[in-house]
């Protein structure tokens, strides 16, 4: 049984100064808050705050050109008081695609965090495909042709890929590169391909068309792999990784979507997460806790085009070709950023049913869903660990809210 509740996207009235010392109404509707507003008015109130909001919108400009990300997960920062005597380290670089930051405290802090950015830096130039002279990049241009050497790294992802793959009955699908281009995902040249094009470029995906023995790997002709479902898991693993070599006991990683807890917050209590409403992306719906776990989330929000009054996410069904329907944000928490990631993918195009079906066979997974009706499903391990954010009045008509998945 899963608990299911109603979206309303809003704080609920506790997280409000505005509703103390005021009568509520009965009638009262959702108030939306922004990360900052929030942060602003908990910090005067010396309110608990969660350490990330997932979800936002990042506007960075730089004289003659601006970036506007949709990003999974917004940062914030100090959020916390450090115990005496113990420094941080935050940094936030441009990598992945997307905004990194990495918040970690120790004596090696500094160093720590150099070397796992450095890290990051590394796997991206090896697993891109939009990276001419990455190896997923070479195995697309031998396609057909030629089997390719591939180091430890890039063989391990293309294992896990078939292996999730299987796992999910096609859902995930690292060999989808074809499909993305043709919908233009990834490229600024987004449109709605034909039923003839898809039916072309469905013959050349498929995780069985992807072949690996060894430390090699061929793919058949006209196939194209993208590891982006798994791969940006896979590196804030990794840079995490490096973080604990240096003796870091305290940290977290957030790579737009794909975020790490090392330990927990220097205070000891668990690191809080906030879930964007993926329909008012400023705001919260939820928020989970994390220690030594990972939480990625994969949205129709983040990539997505409009065409014809109908909204076209770079979320794809292997299966058909088309985007998946149903859901408009998956929170997968895991005991690793790679299993999340993969996981999050897997679970939005499967669904609601089948989804959690997956989650609840998987030990230490647990999900949050949103589906496009606005409603929050929760996979049973969560019940009753999070925090969900209703709106005035309507608090006890939607927690009693259960629905039974078979």
């Amino acid at each position: 049984m899963h608990q299911l509740w109603r979206l309303c996207g809003s704080l609920p009235d506790e997280y409000d100064p505005l509703a103390e010392g005021k009568a509520r109404s009965q009638e009262a509707s959702c108030r939306q808050l922004t990360a900052v507003q929030w942060r602003k008015e908990e910090e005067g109130k010396g309110g608990a705050l969660p350490s990330l909001l997932i979800g936002g919108m990042v506007v960075w400009r730089r004289n003659w050109w601006t970036i506007i990300l949709v990003v999974s997960v917004l940062a914030v920062v100090g959020w916390y008081r450090l115990p005496r005597g113990v420094a941080a380290v935050d940094e936030t670089r441009l990598a992945l695609d997307t905004f990194v930051q990495i918040k970690a405290t120790g004596r090696n802090g500094r160093k720590a965090v150099d070397e796992a950015f450095a890290e990051i830096e590394r796997l991206e130039e090896l697993l891109d495909r939009f990276q001419p002279t990455s190896q997923v990049s070479r195995l697309n241009e031998q396609a057909g042709l030629a089997w390719v050497e591939l180091d430890e790294d890039t063989r391990f992802l293309l294992e896990q890929g078939q292996h999730y793959g299987r796992l999910s009955q096609g859902a995930f699908d690292v060999t989808v590169g074809v499909l993305a281009d043709l919908w233009g995902f990834g490229s600024d040249h987004n449109r709605v391909p034909s039923p003839a094009e898809i039916e072309a470029a469905l013959d050349v995906t498929g995780y069985p068309l992807l072949a690996i023995e060894g430390n090699r790997a061929f793919v058949e002709k006209g196939v194209k792999v993208d590891l982006g479902g798994i791969a940006k898991g896979y590196t804030v693993d990794k840079a995490a990784a490096k973080l604990r070599q240096r003796g870091v006991k305290h940290a977290i990683i957030n790579a737009g979507g794909d975020v790490y807890a090392i330990g927990s917050r220097p205070d000891g209590k668990p690191w809080r997460v906030g879930v964007t409403n993926p329909r008012q992306v400023e705001g919260m719906a939820l928020a989970v806790y994390l220690q030594d776990q990972a939480i990625a989330t994969s949205g129709d929000y983040q990539r997505f085009f409009i065409h014809e009054g109908e909204r076209y996410h770079h979320i794809l069904d292997p299966r058909t070709g088309y985007p998946a329907r149903g859901l408009a944000s998956v929170s997968v928490i895991a005991p690793s950023a790679m299993e999340a990631d993969a996981l999050a993918t897997a679970v939005f195009v499967l669904g609601r049913g089948q989804g959690l079906a997956l989650v609840d066979s998987l030990p230490g997974v647990e999900a949050v869903l949103i589906t496009d009706a606005g409603e929050i499903l929760v996979s049973k391990g969560l019940e009753g660990k999070i925090d969900i954010f209703l709106s005035d009045g309507g608090a006890d008509e939607g927690r009693s809210q259960v629905s039974s998945q078979d």
